[in-house]
């Protein structure tokens, strides 16, 4: 491996570091950053979501778009979703309508919470599959 690893004898310390980084499954990809805070605990969303990694370090964002990886966890936090059609300027006014409350919301709460933890999360819905992998609302029926 071309990447530092814990060492499978090392049982205690795998064990504290899956604590301290969240970690409940394998395989999980975290990403750190060089002073070793959390960059995104779900690295292998991203990389299905982005493969050839032209968001990388997939850094989060305030508005995401809905997918699948996202509709799969709106029963663990409550959430703001802005429906549109799905057409590329439509999602654009979406995501520019919602990023200003995001962004207060972001500032009124705790900014050193990890992106899954944040008290509040705004989505982009659409209404058809789109490039952008938005889930339509009649997948989520």
């Amino acid at each position: 491996m071309p990447w530092l690893a814990v060492p499978w004898e090392q049982e205690d310390r795998r064990r504290e570091l899956a604590a301290l980084l969240g970690v409940q499954g394998i395989p999980t990809l975290v990403l750190l950053d060089a002073d070793g805070s959390v960059i995104t605990a779900d690295g292998r969303g991203e990389v299905n979501e982005d493969p050839l990694g032209e968001n990388f370090p997939w850094r989060p964002k305030l508005v995401n778009i809905l997918t699948e990886r996202y509709a799969g966890k709106l029963h663990d936090y409550p959430a703001i979703i802005l429906f549109v059609e799905g057409e590329e300027g439509e999602m654009e006014f979406a995501e520019s309508v919602l990023l200003p409350a995001a962004e207060q919301f972001a500032m009124v709460t705790d900014s050193n919470r990890r992106d899954e933890d944040r008290l509040l999360h705004f989505f982009v819905g659409c209404d058809v599959s789109t490039e952008r992998g938005c889930v339509a609302l009649t997948e989520m029926e």
